[in-house]
C-alpha cells in the first residue's frame, strides 16, 4: 500500500495571491510565526509539505504543434493573434507570493534545534522549490527581480528595485538546485523530493537554460551556454550511473496506473487517489475539446515489415493521402498508445468510437483511463509522472549532441534503450548523420549540433516518447522554433465528402454496410449524395449517422475543397496569426505591476 500525503489545510492558506506590493511585505497569513513554530524538524517537514502544491504534472500538450485542434483559447493563441497586451496579461504576483512563503522558511530554519544535516535537507527542499518558481518567471519575462528573503515594510529599495538580469537570476537558480541535489538525501519515496528528483530538476532546468542561451542569439549569452548544457549532462549521468532506475516494461502502464510506486522508471510522480478525492481531468481527454495533430502523427516512424528497418513516415509511398485507418499500419507502437487507433473502444462502450471530425480525427488516449470508475468530469485518479527515467536518458543524449560528444555508445545508452522498450529498431549514428530526415531539417533549420542527423532524431525521440506530458511548448521555445506554432493545424485526410467510416468497423460487431459519419456541404448536398451513391433517403436517420455540414457555421474545412486534410475554420486565410521573432518568446509585464513599481522596465522587445 502506498503512503498517502495529506497537506494540512492551514498551510494551504500560505499560497496567497495579491494585486500589489503587499505580497512582498507581510508574513504568510496563518497563525504561524517564526518564534512560535520553527522549533523542530517536524515543523520544517510540515511547512515544506505545502510547497508540493507549487509543482504539478501534465497530461496534455494543448496549444502546441502536438495539438492540431482545440476549442479553447490560451495565451499563445491570443499572442499570435495580437491580442496579448500589458493591460490583459497575467501577473507574476502568484509566483512571488510562493517565493515569499519559501523564503520565510529559509531565513528561519536555523531556529530549529536539530542536526544540521536535517535542517539542510529541508532548506534544500525550499531552495529547490524557490528555484522552480524563478525558472517559471524567467521563461515568461526573462529579467525578473530576485529576492532571497521575505521583505519588511521598510525595505523600500528592495520593494521598488528594477529587474535583475536573467544571467544573475539563473545563476542564483543554479546555486539553489545544486544545494538541493547535495543536501537532500537519496531516499526511496517517489512522491516526495529525494536527491534523485532534485538532480532530475537540475538536469531539466540546465538543459533548458543552456539550449535557450545557445539558440537565442538575441540575448547574447551564447558564450555561457556550454556550461549549462554540461551541468545537465553531468546531472543526468549521475542519475543513470548511481540512481538504480530503469525503463519499465510497458509504456502504457506509465500513464494509466493508479499506483506508480513500484515502477522502476518513476523518479517522481503526482499521487492521485479516488478515496481521498484527489483527482484530475484526464477522463475527458478522448473527445472533449482537443485532439492531436497530423504533424505529430507523421513523426512516428514507419517500421518496414519486410526488413524490420525504421524510416520516416514521409518516405512511405502514398503517406500523404492515407486515411485514418491506413496511417496506423506498421508504425512505432507508441502511436497506438498515444493516438486512438482505428478500433478504439472508449469507456462505457462495447463498440469502436465514432471519431469526431471537428477535432481533426486523432484523439489523444495517452493518460485516458478506460476503467469506468474514472468516468465523469474531473474524476480521473490515475497517477501522473513528473520525472521519469526516459526523460533523463533523453536529456543526456541531447546534451551530448549539443556538446559535440554524441556517438553510437551514447545512443545505445539512451535513445536505443527507449526504442527497445517501445519495439522500434535501434538508431544508427552513422546512418542518421548520412541521411538527415528532410522533414526534421525543415522543422529545425537552425540546429547547431555537429552530428546533425542524429541530433534531429533525438529531437524526434523526445517528441514521441514525451508526447502529451507537457514538454513540447518549452522544447520548441528553447530551440527558437516558435514558427512551428504558427503553422495551420491539420487533421486526417478525407478522400471524399459523403458517408465516411470513422470507427474502423473491420473486426467489430457492426453490419458490413454500416457507415457512422457523414460530411456534406449542406442538407441538399446530403440528399443528392445519398441518391447518387445508392443509399436510401432515410439512411442517416435509421443508422444514427453523425452528420457534419461544411456551411458557414462549420468549425472545419477540407484543404482541397471537396477532399483533403481537415483544417481549423478559424485559421483559414491567416486566421491563426503570426509568431513574431524574437518578441513572442517573451511576455509583456502586467501593467498594474509596472504601475506599482515604476522602476520595472518593460520586457525586452515589447
Amino acid at each position: 500500500m502506498k503512503t498517502k500525503y495529506i497537506l494540512l489545510s492551514a498551510l494551504g492558506a500560505m499560497a496567497m495571491t495579491a494585486c500589489n506590493d503587499e505580497f512582498l511585505d507581510r508574513y504568510p497569513q496563518t497563525d504561524i510565526s517564526s518564534e512560535g513554530f520553527f522549533n523542530s524538524v517536524e515543523d520544517l517537514k510540515t511547512y515544506t509539505n505545502g510547497f508540493y502544491d507549487y509543482i504539478g504534472a501534465s497530461y496534455d500538450d494543448i496549444y502546441t504543434d502536438n495539438t492540431g485542434f482545440s476549442q479553447n483559447d490560451a495565451t499563445l493563441k491570443n499572442l499570435m493573434k495580437g491580442l496579448v497586451r500589458p493591460d490583459n496579461i497575467g501577473s507574476w504576483s502568484g509566483n512571488y507570493s510562493n517565493i515569499r512563503n519559501i523564503n520565510f522558511l529559509i531565513v528561519n530554519a536555523d531556529r530549529v534545534n536539530a542536526e544540521q544535516t536535517d535542517i539542510d535537507h529541508y532548506v534544500g527542499l525550499a531552495r529547490m522549490f524557490r528555484a522552480l518558481q524563478y525558472v517559471s518567471l524567467v521563461k515568461s519575462w526573462n529579467d525578473v527581480p530576485w529576492y532571497d528573503r521575505p521583505l519588511e515594510t521598510d525595505d523600500i529599495d528592495e520593494l521598488y528595485k528594477p529587474r535583475d538580469s536573467r544571467e544573475f537570476v539563473m545563476g542564483k537558480v543554479l546555486e539553489d538546485l545544486k544545494f538541493a541535489a547535495e543536501k537532500i538525501p537519496e531516499g526511496t519515496s517517489k512522491t516526495r523530493i529525494t536527491r534523485w528528483s532534485a538532480l532530475g530538476y537540475l538536469a531539466r532546468v540546465a538543459l533548458y537554460e543552456g539550449t535557450y542561451r545557445k539558440y537565442h542569439d538575441e540575448l547574447e549569452l551564447q558564450g555561457t551556454a556550454e556550461e549549462w548544457i554540461r551541468i545537465a549532462k553531468e546531472a543526468a549521468w549521475t542519475i543513470m550511473d548511481e540512481g538504480g532506475f530503469s525503463l519499465g516494461p510497458n509504456y502504457t502502464d506509465l500513464f494509466l496506473s493508479t499506483n506508480l510506486d513500484n515502477n522502476p522508471e518513476i523518479i517522481l510522480y503526482k499521487d492521485y487517489d479516488k478515496d481521498l478525492e484527489v483527482r484530475h481531468n484526464a477522463s475527458s481527454l478522448f473527445d472533449y475539446a482537443h485532439a492531436l495533430s497530423r504533424d505529430l502523427m507523421n513523426e512516428y516512424l514507419y517500421i518496414d515489415p519486410a526488413t524490420n528497418e525504421a524510416k520516416p513516415f514521409n518516405q512511405v509511398p502514398g503517406y500523404a493521402t492515407m486515411n485514418r485507418q491506413e496511417v496506423f499500419a506498421n508504425r512505432d507502437p507508441r502511436m497506438r498508445q498515444t493516438i486512438a487507433p482505428e478500433w478504439f473502444i472508449p469507456r462505457n462502450s462495447t463498440d469502436s468510437a465514432r471519431i469526431k471530425v471537428e477535432l481533426g480525427g486523432y484523439p489523444q488516449i495517452k493518460f485516458y483511463p478506460l476503467d469506468v470508475a474514472h468516468d465523469g468530469w474531473g474524476n480521473a485518479f490515475n497517477d501522473l509522472p513528473m520525472i521519469r527515467y526516459a526523460e533523463i536518458l533523453l536529456i543526456y543524449a541531447e546534451a551530448c549532441a549539443e556538446l559535440g560528444e554524441l556517438d553510437q555508445t551514447v545512443l545505445d545508452q539512451t535513445v536505443n534503450l527507449i526504442r527497445q522498450r517501445a519495439g522500434v529498431p535501434a538508431l544508427s549514428y552513422a546512418q542518421a548523420n548520412a541521411n538527415p530526415d528532410a522533414d526534421l531539417m525543415d522543422k529545425y533549420p537552425n540546429i547547431q549540433a555537429a552530428a546533425r542527423g542524429a541530433a534531429l532524431e533525438i529531437r524526434r525521440e523526445r517528441r514521441i516518447e514525451l508526447a502529451c506530458e507537457g514538454f513540447r511548448y518549452d522544447d520548441v521555445m528553447r530551440w527558437k522554433c516558435g514558427q512551428l506554432f504558427a503553422r495551420p493545424g491539420q487533421g486526417m485526410w478525407l478522400d471524399h465528402i459523403g458517408l465516411i467510416d470513422m470507427s474502423g468497423k473491420a473486426g467489430r460487431s457492426r453490419p458490413a454496410d454500416f457507415v457512422d459519419t457523414g460530411v456534406f456541404f449542406d442538407k441538399e448536398h446530403q440528399k443528392q449524395w445519398l441518391a447518387d451513391n445508392g443509399y436510401p433517403a432515410d439512411y442517416i436517420e435509421t443508422h444514427g449517422v453523425t452528420v457534419y455540414y461544411m456551411d458557414d457555421d462549420a468549425v472545419f474545412y477540407l484543404s482541397e475543397g471537396d477532399h483533403g486534410y481537415v483544417m481549423v475554420a478559424t485559421e483559414k486565410d491567416g486566421g491563426k496569426g503570426e509568431f513574431i521573432e524574437p518578441k513572442y518568446y517573451y511576455r509583456p509585464l502586467n501593467l498594474h505591476d509596472r504601475t506599482i513599481n515604476p522602476n520595472l522596465d518593460e520586457t525586452i522587445f515589447w
